[in-house]
């Protein structure tokens, strides 16, 4: 009888609750054992209670843009306390200066594919008993204007309907909120978390396949602040219209 795979174990790091949750399904559906945590001392709590169980991670996924401890403060206190053969992955919406990641194995730009995770563990291991092969993917095409039709579906293979909507409605409800906290932002000139609102914004929506938003999240978090005061209301007033007319589409398919 052959080897049995050894499941590769994922702690999953991501101060966006939706982000964690379909990031940890799909690489659930894969055959990887997920776990999450909310912010990087949560991680590296997580981690030391894993290392007392003699369960330790084999591979960390690590969003840059959390508040508090992140990027390579993170991957350094990570490194101290992780087992030498645990792989670090950064993950972000906006690819990093190369000095952000130089603490991490591999990046990967949001939205990816779980098969190059699958493809970045076998570079590093090409051992085919440690890592499972991929049975489901989270891809984005720029085919739809406003919903991925390809990444709706897949989402909608991995939970019933009612959790479905859920799903999109926390997205929903996460972006209006980052929207009107950045008009606050804008008044005050607060360019820098203006920037990380858009940025995160973003990364969500194309997890979800929102590529209306998605599109206006990535100019706004380009251009951040130094568009006219009145150019700034108006591509915010794009984002408030493009999750309007996601919420239409979501509700026709209800």
């Amino acid at each position: 009888m052959p080897p049995q795979p050894i499941p590769v174990r994922v702690l999953v790091v991501d101060d966006d609750a939706m982000s964690r949750e379909l990031i940890g399904l799909l690489l659930q559906r894969a055959g990887y054992l997920v776990e999450s945590a909310d912010s990087g001392q949560a991680a590296l709590d997580q981690i030391r209670q894993s290392l007392s169980r003699h369960t330790p991670p084999n591979l960390v996924l690590v969003d840059l843009q959390m508040p508090g401890l992140s990027g390579t403060a993170l991957a350094e206190q990570l490194r101290r306390i992780v087992p030498p053969a645990t792989l670090l992955f950064a993950i972000s919406a906006t690819q990093p200066p190369q000095k952000v990641i130089a603490g991490f194995d591999h990046f990967l730009l949001k939205p990816f594919k779980v098969a190059q995770i699958t493809a970045a563990l076998a570079t590093r291991n090409p051992s085919p008993t440690n890592h499972p092969a991929p049975t489901h993917d989270a891809v984005l095409s720029d085919k739809a204007p406003v919903l991925d039709q390809t990444v709706y579906r897949k989402i909608a293979a991995l939970m019933p309907a009612p959790k479905l909507r859920e799903m999109y409605a926390l997205g929903l409800d996460d972006a209006r909120r980052r929207i009107v906290l950045m008009r606050q932002l804008a008044i005050e000139g607060n360019a820098p978390l203006f920037v990380r609102e858009a940025h995160a914004i973003k990364g969500s929506c194309g997890l979800l396949g929102a590529l209306e938003l998605r599109r206006i999240a990535a100019r706004i978090e380009s251009s951040g602040l130094e568009l006219s005061a009145a150019k700034n209301v108006n591509s915010l007033d794009e984002l408030d219209a493009a999750s309007d007319r996601l919420q239409r589409i979501l509700a026709a398919r209800a």
